[in-house]
């Protein structure tokens, strides 16, 4: 058959579907026939959406797991050890995840980073604190953190963890002479 009429009939099979001049099932099976079982660009896009809600709900774990880690280092009788390794669990599935959505270039790369450098600050700052009881070391803690953050903002050229790790230098200043 003619490839412009095979067109033709495909668009019309697709507008029929639209606006249910037929039952779906047999447009699907007409569109199946014409397009030799390859599907169309309706095919495509309903599992670009399955692709996007399955990415929005592993944004959405991502983000959970800065207040399980915030949990786990402060509301658990779990030992330092065990807190230290769920924290590197956590740690390690984020920096995965930031790997595989930088590569695909996504913007959920961002939420995977954030959320790991969160729970790297939330667990040091734990560790720390139940390490020694001067509060020097937390700000030391943080400052680091926050060494951290500009050493990946100005590598990958993030300016919100350039902006983040000048905040974070100013407010423990600010805490540092607060407590004075």
């Amino acid at each position: 058959m003619d490839a412009n009429r095979k067109a033709v009939i495909i668009k019309e099979i697709q507008y029929w579907k639209d606006k249910n001049l037929l039952p779906s099932v047999y447009c699907d099976f007409l569109l199946a026939l014409y397009t030799e079982g390859n599907g169309t660009e309706d095919d495509e896009s309903e599992s670009g959406n399955a692709q996007s809600i399955w990415l929005k709900f592993d944004a959405i774990f991502l983000l959970l797991l800065v207040p399980f880690s915030f949990l786990i280092t402060h509301f658990t009788e779990f030992t330092l050890g065990l807190q230290i390794g769920f924290a590197l669990f956590f740690l390690l599935i984020d920096l995965l995840h930031y790997y595989v959505f930088y590569k695909k270039k996504l913007f959920y790369a961002h939420i995977a980073l954030i959320s790991s450098m969160l729970i790297l600050l939330i667990t040091s700052v734990s560790i720390i604190s139940e390490m020694t009881l001067h509060n020097i070391w937390i700000y030391i803690s943080i400052l680091m953190n926050g060494l951290i953050w500009f050493i990946v903002g100005y590598l990958y050229k993030y300016k919100y963890l350039l902006a983040t790790s000048f905040v974070n230098v100013l407010l423990v200043c600010f805490f540092i002479m607060w407590n004075r």
